[in-house]
């Protein structure tokens, strides 16, 4: 899942912790609802994919079930919200060797 959203000046989905600079006059940003109610910040680019991300999923819901497993951030529409734990105590039920499937797709 991506939460697509910051708490305070720390960008979620960031591995290296960057932190916002809020007078970048580069980047625009803006509040959108949040998963746990209120309003999170988002930049303009991850509102519009949080819309596209909306759209696949409505037009996919005959076939594909999405789930934000996040935990936190920003509330996209025809998508369940689950706990990362129950997501996987509901749909993980099989074994698979990621390691194989990992070093088939990078070592190609």
């Amino acid at each position: 899942g991506q939460d697509l959203a910051w708490t305070g000046d720390q960008m979620h989905a960031d591995e290296d912790k960057t932190v916002i600079d809020w007078n970048n006059e580069v980047k625009k940003f803006r509040y959108v609802e949040g998963i746990n109610g209120g309003q999170v910040v988002t930049s303009v680019d991850y509102a519009h994919y949080i819309k596209e991300l909306e759209m696949l999923a409505f037009r996919m819901k005959n076939s594909v079930k999405f789930i934000d497993a996040t935990e936190g951030g920003a509330k996209k529409k025809n998508v369940e919200i689950m706990t990362l734990r129950e997501a996987i105590d509901e749909y993980c039920h099989e074994s698979f060797d990621a390691k194989s499937i990992y070093d088939g797709i990078i070592l190609r």
